[in-house]
Formats: C-alpha cells, sequence, structure tokens
C-alpha cells in the first residue's frame, strides 16, 4: 500500500463534526431549497444538531485523527486482473497507553461522482462525503482504525468503471484494502491493531460489506 503523503491531514474531529451539523448543511439547505424552506428546514437541522449530533462529538473519546489517501494492489472491475485501486484509511491520534483497536472495513453507499469517492475528502467541502465524517465519528468514539475502499472506476482509478453489485471485484476490493491496512498499521512505531477486523455499510455498502463477509468465511474454510 502506498501511503499518498502529500494528502495527509491531522484535523480535530470534534470541531469538523460541529461545523458541520450547525453551519455547511444550514448553508446548503438554504442554497437547495430557497431562503424560506432552507430557514424552515434548518430549524430542524438545529434540532438534530443541538440534542443528537453535537452531543455525541462531545463525547468522542479521541478527537485528532490522522487522514491518509492510499493505493493499493487489488483486482479490475472484471475481478480477473490485477488494478490500482484507492480508499482512505482514518486513523485516531491516541495515547501510547491507549490499548490497541480493531480495524472497521466502512462500505460506502451508492455514489455516481468521482468526488464523492472516499478518498476524495476535501476539509473545505466535507458534504460532498458524509460517509468519512461517520467514517471519523467511528474513529473518535471508542477509537477504530476505519478503512473506506474507493472500489474500481472511483478515486483515483480512472481504468475502469464501478462494478456496481458485482459481489467478486467489489469484495475483494475491500479484503485488500483491509489486508494492506493490517500490514500498515503493524510498521508504525506503536501496533494500535488488537486483531479484530469489523465490517458495516449502508445502501451499496450494505451489498458489498455481506459480499466481502462471505469472502472472508470462503477464504478461510
Amino acid at each position: 500500500m502506498v501511503i499518498l503523503e502529500q494528502y495527509t491531514q491531522k484535523m480535530d474531529v470534534r470541531d469538523l463534526v460541529h461545523q458541520t451539523a450547525d453551519k455547511l448543511i444550514s448553508a446548503q439547505l438554504r442554497q437547495s431549497l430557497g431562503w424560506a424552506l432552507g430557514t424552515a428546514a434548518n430549524r430542524t437541522v438545529q434540532n438534530i444538531a443541538n440534542t443528537i449530533i453535537n452531543p455525541i462529538a462531545d463525547r468522542f473519546r479521541f478527537h485528532q485523527v490522522t487522514v491518509h489517501r492510499v493505493q493499493y494492489e487489488s483486482v479490475d472491475s472484471t475481478g480477473n486482473n490485477p488494478a490500482t485501486l484507492s480508499g482512505l484509511l482514518i486513523i485516531p491520534d491516541t495515547p501510547n497507553s491507549q490499548p490497541s483497536m480493531p480495524i472497521l472495513g466502512l462500505q460506502r453507499g451508492t455514489e455516481v461522482y468521482r468526488k464523492g469517492a472516499p478518498s476524495q475528502f476535501d476539509i473545505t467541502q466535507p458534504l460532498n462525503t458524509p460517509e468519512v465524517i461517520i467514517g471519523m465519528m467511528l474513529a473518535c468514539l471508542d477509537g477504530y482504525i476505519v478503512a473506506m475502499a474507493d472500489y474500481q472506476g472511483m478515486g483515483e482509478d480512472t481504468k475502469n468503471i464501478q462494478p456496481y453489485v458485482s459481489a467478486k471485484p467489489l469484495a475483494q476490493s475491500v479484503v485488500d484494502l483491509l489486508l494492506d491496512t493490517k500490514d500498515y498499521v503493524q510498521t508504525l512505531p506503536f501496533n494500535r491493531w488488537n486483531q479484530q477486523v469489523y465490517l458495516t455499510g449502508y445502501s451499496q455498502g450494505g451489498y458489498v460489506t455481506m459480499a466481502t463477509a462471505r469472502m472472508i468465511e470462503e477464504d478461510q474454510e
């Protein structure tokens, strides 16, 4: 796996969540719905932010994370040929005394725009990749090393098409990222992996999660 160091960022996730929930979403609502409807919808968003999202952010065990854009070797959209794919790693900045953490494979939902792939996360436009913010929140709540695959044809991979609802190549893209993530975290000064791996995802990510779980189980048989 290659870490694209020029894209590595350290950020305070608690502040990012507060700003995203309270300001950025409100501005986007007013822009998309018009001032009157946007302002009315904004009150609902602010209530959700004040009662749910921000209190969760205030309970983060960790605040700082390091985000890496990565490239790794996997397969193309047919599942038969080698290809270089991209993804995102989110690693909590924890004290040296912190117990080791599990790796969490977070599979993104349906996305048709390249700028919406996890590796294209931009801190100045976080709502382009909202699932990355969810990944950061999961990383900070109890400590997860979060790995998010772009899938074929997305992110830095401009040679393939995205194999929508195609189990083999999608699952392989996740498995290969998880294996490289495991190897990478064990090279860090303090190995933070506790030998556990979790998988989760929503929408298309739910399908990819089930396909990945099946592939892992079959490999162990």
